[in-house]
């Protein structure tokens, strides 16, 4: 008996403790009741406002515990609050200092997830971090040179941080009292919050965005300034003739004759013996028959070589925030274009093709971002198989991984493909920064990267109604479309439309990619889901889905899968799952 009552008191403090914890776990928790909830939310968040209206107009000649100022009817308060607002905010900045605007944001924060009927993750690490905030952020100050007043009056630290600055000055010295301060401050911000230095990296792009958008059109401006600077002075160079100053050469002076003198006497002996003998006249042989000199080929700029670009700035478009451009990786500079190299290789290029009896010259050469094209022009006679039939032997002429040959559309030459021995890469910014991107009037506007030879190119998906890309496996086919589709918006690279009338859908075309349009029917028939709606088809081979079916989807990828077509297709869809609904509960 005496020991079950000492088991008793001895368990008693801890019941205590764990009661006082829940009571203390119930601040953060909200009830199951919404309306009550929001009332508790209201109420914190209009304390928290008459707090920071009382601590806003603090004056030290309002009444107090430390002043005794008295009122009278023509002499009221002057805090905005009154006589209770001159009270409680002098006692708040008297101890926390300017850490009391901090207890306003926690009672705000608190309120609105009251308000929200949201409970509050770990409130003993929330509530030990804001703890740290309020007392470290002031002692923080404290310990920086100079004594700054509020209102000229109350210490910005506070009676709590000036104790807890001169406690760790007299043990870690002021080296150390920052260190520690700052160490707490840290700890404050990880328990308090989702703060930490590995997301920081992101954050603070995200968040300062428009500085990093600007900076990138002051350097563009910079760029674009030289660049005609350098043009203005290069056109005034060959404005410039050079003044060719003529000078008088004398004339050269004859030489005088010399006075003839008879020559001597010499008998036949002698003549014989001097004079040379005739040589015969070499018999001329005609010249060998010179080549016709060809002209060089022509080098042509890169499509994208005065291409301008445009960092879009992050704005508010309905509910959503539209990021900017500048978040992307900038694109690298262009790979300067070697006339010389180039013409050497169309040099090669011909005479590979001669060694073959495959006579003609190169006209145009083409210089892109990946590849350059050689438009080569046959001589008559010359059939265009033998030309393709040359790819191999161009390769290792050219020493080449590989090379195409297409005929040039419109034009009476082919042509010759050659991969850039340096590559550039084809980044997503200088796309959506397009003028071409930017200026389509088009809602579903994709953007498809460049051409060959560096021209953006944009495609409308509402008049598309397919999209190849082949390739190999792991040559980036998904991370393609995925692009695609996150730019499928002029002036928003998200994949949301502005107005959030547009929701992209993305299913393979097998029996069981029904599911998702089944479901998404279902949330369109309640209303939960915008009005327009994409299906993208990915992969679709066209197994299992019935005629109907497919034929409706043709009918919405011919209309740009908008309006009431797609709930046609949903219906139908709907209406042929009944004999494979067995496999799609499987398959679920």
């Amino acid at each position: 008996m005496i020991a079950a009552v000492g088991l008793t008191a001895y368990r008693l403090p801890w019941l205590r403790i764990d009661a006082q914890m829940k009571a203390f776990a119930q601040i953060f928790s909200p009830t199951a009741n919404r309306r009550l909830n929001e009332l508790i939310g209201f109420l914190l968040c209009v304390s928290a406002l008459l707090l920071f209206l009382a601590l806003a107009s603090y004056s030290p000649l309002d009444p107090s515990f430390n002043s005794a100022s008295g009122l009278t009817d023509a002499r009221a308060a002057r805090n905005w609050i009154g006589l209770v607002g001159a009270i409680s905010s002098d006692l708040f900045l008297q101890f926390f200092g300017v850490g009391a605007f901090l207890v306003v944001e926690f009672l705000v924060v608190l309120g609105l997830r009251w308000f929200r009927s949201r409970k509050v993750q770990s409130p003993v690490a929330k509530t030990l971090g804001a703890t740290w905030m309020v007392v470290f952020v002031p002692a923080l100050l404290a310990l920086l040179p100079g004594h700054v007043r509020w209102m000229g009056v109350i210490p910005v630290e506070g009676l709590l941080g000036r104790m807890v600055g001169d406690l760790l000055i007299h043990y870690f010295n002021l080296a150390g009292a920052y260190i520690v301060c700052a160490a707490f401050l840290a700890i404050a911000l990880y328990l308090s919050t989702a703060f930490s230095f590995s997301s920081l990296q992101l954050w603070l792009p995200t968040r300062f965005a428009f500085l990093i958008a600007l900076w990138d059109k002051w350097k563009d401006w910079q760029e674009t300034r030289s660049r005609r600077k350098a043009q203005r002075e290069l056109e005034k160079r060959r404005a410039a003739k050079p003044i060719v100053a003529a000078k008088l050469v004398p004339a050269r002076p004859e030489p005088a004759p010399s006075p003839s003198v008879a020559p001597a006497y010499r008998n036949g002996i002698e003549r014989m013996t001097t004079e040379p003998h005739p040589q015969p006249e070499p018999v001329p042989t005609p010249a060998p028959l010179q080549e016709s000199a060809l002209a060089a080929p022509e080098v042509t700029e890169r499509a994208d070589s005065s291409q301008k670009p445009k960092t879009t700035m992050p704005r508010i478009a309905g509910g959503f925030k539209l990021p900017p451009s500048s978040l992307l990786h900038r694109p690298d500079e262009q790979h300067a274009v070697d006339a010389d190299e180039l013409k050497l290789l169309a040099q090669v290029l011909t005479e590979k093709c001669a060694e073959f009896d495959v006579r003609g010259q190169v006209t145009q050469i083409n210089p892109g971002p990946v590849v350059t094209t050689f438009e080569f022009k046959p001589e008559a006679g010359i059939k265009y198989s033998r030309i393709t039939n040359l790819t191999d032997d161009l390769c290792l002429g050219l020493k080449a991984e590989s090379i195409l040959i297409e005929r040039m559309a419109g034009k009476s030459t082919v042509g010759v493909q050659v991969p850039n021995r340096e590559r550039e890469i084809i980044w997503l910014r200088e796309n959506i920064e397009s003028q071409e991107f930017i200026g389509s009037k088009s809602k579903l506007t994709l953007a498809m990267g460049k051409d060959i030879n560096g021209r953006i190119v944009v495609a409308d998906l509402a008049g598309m109604p397919h999209l190849l890309i082949a390739g190999s496996t792991g040559t980036g086919k998904s991370v393609a479309i995925n692009a695609m589709v996150s730019v499928c918006q002029p002036h928003n690279f998200l994949g949301i439309n502005h107005d959030g009338q547009c929701a992209i859908i993305r299913t393979k075309g097998n029996r069981y990619g029904h599911v998702v349009l089944r479901a998404c029917h279902r949330r369109l028939a309640l209303g939960r889901e915008p009005r327009a709606v994409i299906v993208l088809e990915v992969e679709d081979t066209g197994a299992g889905i019935p005629a109907e079916v497919q034929e409706k989807m043709r009918d919405v990828r011919q209309e740009g899968g908008i309006g009431g077509k797609l709930t046609e297709v949903l219906d139908a869809v709907e209406s042929s799952e009944a004999d494979i609904q067995e496999d799609i509960e499987f398959a679920l």
